[in-house]
């Protein structure tokens, strides 16, 4: 897959909780995204978290984004297998964790960019 993430702030990279390879893709995906854009933030969001066929667990997922060297968060979507569309509410929520973290990002560059500035 191509990956278009240089002067990226942020992913969002979404996952299918009831594919068992979903961790595996994913860490391929942020492996090639640290290549070329290595202080970025991700945005994990678990499709099919309610699903009877869900593979992952809550475990998994705080030790997977616990092992990586880069600001990232997961979230679920509370989804089954019969879901083809997210709702309006859905996507609504996750634009707010995309906003939070655009601004948390924007917050330490500022705070960066103060402690490297001489002061006159």
């Amino acid at each position: 897959a191509k990956i278009y993430c240089q002067h990226a702030s942020v992913a969002v990279i979404i996952l299918d909780a009831t594919d068992s390879d979903a961790l595996q893709t994913t860490q391929s995906l942020i492996n090639c995204m640290k290549r070329i854009c290595n202080d970025i933030r991700v945005i994990l969001l678990v499709n099919k978290w309610s699903s009877c066929h869900r593979t992952l667990q809550s475990q998994d997922m705080e030790q997977f984004v616990q092992a990586e060297e880069i600001s990232m968060t997961w979230h679920t979507v509370e989804s089954t297998d019969d879901d083809t569309k997210l709702t309006q509410i859905q996507i609504t929520k996750y634009d707010q964790i995309i906003r939070q973290m655009l601004v948390q990002k924007i917050q330490l560059q500022r705070n960066d960019s103060k402690q490297t500035d001489p002061v006159s």
